[in-house]
């Protein structure tokens, strides 16, 4: 399903797209992982064939429909990014933004930002971008419904929902995820504090994120992913430090 995008109406200057890429859990964040490099795939194949580059590709894992716009740190980035440099954004399926239409209108309507959706085939209109969201929205709300009805059928006739032998292995891919990531962020408190001595995580509104991003590119100090860091991953990161520290 696709067709050919009408690109020439941009500036040569302006043959590139900001990525972004989504997954749910950290589990399919890990390099080599198929869910991102398949989003990848999907995204930079339709600009090639289109005569479109990718210059940047933004990732992060969050929710769909975040509670807060502090749990989609880098899809702000990739928002900022495509409205700064005036570029169209690229995703593999438009839900990897988002299934709130009052987030995808903010985007399409409130800030005029092209999506070009490798799913769709090409470039959304915004009242095409606005029904996508919609439709997926309500498929979404659907598959969580008929999932809850069947964890209580089950619970009334004394069962419980999966496979015993299933849910014994989540626990402990669970556990082993939160056992590495709390390593993560754990280094990564003395890392920020040998990089900035001066830093204080607990008062978050005086960090300035572009400087310790700066400092640990310069270094070559890089994010899980070996990626560069930005001041929307450093402050990702920054928060899960605090909240670990918390905890203890």
């Amino acid at each position: 399903m696709g067709f050919a995008m009408d690109t020439s109406y941009l500036r040569e200057d302006l043959q590139a797209a900001i990525g972004y890429g989504r997954v749910s859990t950290y589990g399919q964040w890990e390099p080599g992982n198929p869910p991102l490099l398949n989003q990848f795939d999907k995204a930079n194949q339709l600009l090639s064939a289109n005569g479109l580059k990718m210059c940047q590709w933004l990732t992060e894992v969050g929710p769909s429909v975040a509670a807060s716009s502090h749990e989609r740190p880098v899809l702000i980035e990739a928002v900022e990014q495509a409205y700064m440099q005036d570029r169209p954004l690229v995703v593999s399926d438009l839900s990897r933004i988002s299934r709130d239409v009052d987030d995808i209108k903010s985007i399409v309507v409130d800030l005029g930002i092209e999506i070009i959706d490798a799913k769709f085939g090409g470039t959304l209109s915004p009242q095409l971008a606005i029904k996508i969201t919609e439709r997926n929205r309500k498929s979404f709300e659907r598959r969580k419904e008929r999932a809850r009805e069947g964890v209580l059928a089950a619970q009334s006739s004394g069962k419980r929902a999966g496979n015993p032998g299933i849910r014994e292995a989540q626990k402990i891919a669970c556990a082993i995820r939160s056992e590495r990531a709390a390593k993560f962020y754990g280094n990564m408190y003395s890392v920020f504090k040998q990089v900035v001595p001066e830093i204080i995580f607990e008062n978050m509104g005086r960090v300035n994120f572009t400087k310790l991003a700066a400092r640990l590119n310069e270094k070559g100090i890089y994010t899980r992913l070996g990626r560069r860091w930005s001041a929307a991953s450093v402050r990702a990161v920054a928060i899960k430090v605090l909240q670990l520290k918390d905890r203890k």
